[in-house]
């Protein structure tokens, strides 16, 4: 089973719709997480995947938050997948 932190930067319509689809998929482990909240559920979670969904640019970087996660382990840093204004970081 795919483990999936989903973090939503926005509230629109296709942050919204993106979580829907993740909801439904039966063979994934998905948790909805705030962007401050994100170190904390890198431990907990150990997410195969980070998703970081936002309409704009966030300011924050995720790279960090990967690298939190890790505890010196490169093995353990979930793949990233950033859509619409997150791929900009």
């Amino acid at each position: 089973m795919l483990r999936v932190l989903f973090v939503p930067l926005d509230d629109g319509v296709l942050t919204r719709a993106a979580w829907d689809w993740l909801e439904r998929q039966a063979d994934m482990a998905v948790v909805r997480a705030p962007a401050d909240e994100v170190p904390r559920l890198l431990r907990l979670v150990r997410p195969d995947v980070l998703w970081i969904d936002a309409a704009t640019p966030p300011d924050a970087s995720p790279g960090a938050w990967a690298e939190s996660s890790g505890n010196g382990s490169a093995t353990a840093a979930p793949g990233l997948l950033l859509t619409r204004g997150a791929a900009a970081l």
